[in-house]
């Protein structure tokens, strides 16, 4: 389902400083709609950043996954790693 504003709402709620993973590795439209929101705190990246596990050693605040975002299964184990990173 498209123009749900589902992802707009996840922009919104993202905690300060948080991962923001979309569904796709063109990141214009994410980075556009999240400044939009005066979000520019959020860092957007493509769905290879967490396959390249480019997560390890970082202090996150939170990772936010765009709803439409489908992971595979290792996709979804490196995710979990991923959020034993995130420290409020």
């Amino acid at each position: 389902m498209r123009q749900s504003g589902r992802t707009t709402k996840q922009i919104i709620e993202a905690p300060r400083d948080a991962v923001f993973v979309w569904c796709a590795n063109d990141l214009d439209y994410p980075r556009r709609l999240a400044k939009s929101f005066q979000r520019e705190d959020l860092t957007i990246v493509g769905p290879t950043w967490i396959t390249d596990e480019r997560w390890r050693g970082a202090k996150l605040t939170g990772i936010v996954v765009d709803h439409f975002t489908r992971f595979n299964m290792a996709e979804w184990e490196s995710y979990l790693q991923a959020l034993t990173r995130v420290r409020p």
